[in-house]
């Protein structure tokens, strides 16, 4: 046993030999037996670079998230006793407080489910609590800014930091599961009533992916990101933490720095309105200007360079896709989901290769029409420079009909 305690590499090579051999079916007792003494001491960061070779072997992400889950089911309370402190970072803390808050919600959710199984007629009490329980899943749709700080803010800065970083795609995915299924449970509840035995299966997904979400963030992720990332950066990823807002619990203080938000048009740093003009062929702008024409498009604007690394995005008031400053030098490919990249890369190929200029995509979201289109850059002589994201909310545009003039008809001279 000693053997695994004094050599890291020896023991990850067993976890991973053990982690495939229950990818590839076997569970039983005798292997849990066999590899008990490597088993009893994983560790959090062991379970993070178990799940990077995983990716790096190329086994697909669906896969990954089924039988991990199988993984770490055996290394459950090894890895629920291993000791950890008390996260010192606001940021960190922050994400705990929130995975308290949904483990609530989900045991009030638990409790209505448990009233309409203990019914005499589960089919009238499941009416009954139907109201209810859609007030409870409605609330978990705070979910998304949980999600949204993790992958704008603490993703990017992984991919920076660690060298196994590719467990967040795993995560990311998981996220997205729960997304759709908490989407079909609400649209279930508002517009029909379903039998209370399809419900009870939807739900019981929904519990799955996210008891499995809240685990692998207190347990696995969160102590293994308070050790290796420096306190000046977590103290950064919490500033950014209010761009996007908290789940479940009340803003916490903002850090002195951030009391004063600017808002979309003012300088930022580093940006002086004296530094003088920039020839811009049609015009002369300062860099003030530049700034305030782009914040006030009603549009959002993300520009990725010919390596296929964000550059820019703008910063209007109103955004509906989340952005955070810390995406900016990031593959395009990680700012999606694992199970939209092969569509991103077949965009910016078409664009690269000269085959296509635009692509265009439309989706719903809370109620508005969101238009999506990319456009490819070249420069003067035609060579492919990036890609430009426009997403426009045409939610109004799309009723308009007849004219509206600038001028009306009777008033032309």
């Amino acid at each position: 046993m000693s053997e695994f305690i004094n050599n890291i590499e020896l023991k990850r090579k067993k976890l991973l030999e053990f982690s495939l051999a229950i990818f590839a079916g076997s569970g039983s007792k005798k292997l849990i037996s066999e590899y008990r003494p490597v088993i009893d001491q994983v560790t959090p960061q062991d379970v993070i670079w178990i799940v990077d070779e995983l990716v790096k072997l190329e086994i697909p992400v669906a896969r990954i998230k089924l039988d991990i889950s199988k993984v770490i089911a055996v290394f459950y309370k090894i890895l629920q006793a291993y000791p950890s402190a008390r996260p010192k970072s606001a940021f960190i803390r922050t994400l705990v407080q929130e995975n308290r808050e949904i483990e609530k919600a989900l045991n009030r959710i638990k409790k209505l489910l448990r009233s309409v199984k203990e019914a005499r007629d589960q089919q009238q009490a499941w009416t009954k609590q139907r109201q209810e329980m859609l007030a409870e899943f409605t609330l978990l749709q705070e979910l998304e800014k949980h999600f949204l700080r993790k992958e704008n803010i603490l993703f990017p800065v992984l991919e920076k930091e660690w060298p196994d970083f590719r467990c967040v795609q795993v995560m990311w995915s998981l996220q997205d599961d729960v997304r759709r299924t908490l989407k079909a449970l609400i649209a279930l509840l508002q517009t029909s009533e379903p039998p209370f035995s399809q419900m009870v299966e939807t739900i019981g997904r929904f519990f799955f992916d996210t008891y499995a979400l809240l685990f692998r963030e207190n347990y696995i992720l969160l102590p293994v990101v308070e050790q290796t990332l420096d306190q000046t950066v977590l103290d950064e990823l919490h500033r950014q933490s209010f761009e996007i807002g908290f789940t479940l619990i009340a803003e916490p203080d903002r850090p002195a720095e951030n009391r004063q938000q600017k808002g979309a048009g003012e300088p930022v740093a580093g940006v002086q309105p004296e530094a003088g003009w920039l020839d811009l062929q049609t015009g002369e702008l300062r860099l003030e200007q530049i700034l305030l024409l782009l914040n006030h498009l009603p549009v959002d604007i993300t520009f990725v360079d010919e390596h296929d690394e964000v550059r820019f995005f703008s910063n209007p008031k109103d955004r509906f896709f989340s952005r955070s400053k810390a995406i900016i030098g990031r593959k395009v490919q990680n700012c999606h989901p694992p199970e939209s990249i092969h569509m991103v890369n077949a965009i910016v190929d078409s664009f690269r290769q000269g085959t296509k200029d635009q692509e265009r995509f439309w989706i719903q979201m809370r109620g508005r029409f969101i238009l999506i289109d990319y456009y490819a850059l070249r420069d003067k002589d035609g060579q492919y420079r990036g890609t430009l994201e426009v997403s426009q909310d045409i939610t109004e545009l799309r009723g308009l009909s007849g004219e509206k003039r600038l001028i009306g008809e009777g008033e032309r001279k």
